[in-house]
């Protein structure tokens, strides 16, 4: 389970991550759905 949230993680950092303030919703977003 932990390459897919890995790969989870990479794809959304390349779709999403192309702004500073997006990589920090996503790190934030990924947090809080790793948290629960």
């Amino acid at each position: 389970m932990m390459i897919f949230k890995a790969y989870l993680l990479l794809k959304m950092h390349y779709v999403i991550g192309k702004n500073i303030e997006s990589e920090t919703t996503v790190y934030y977003a990924y947090n809080r759905l790793h948290a629960t």
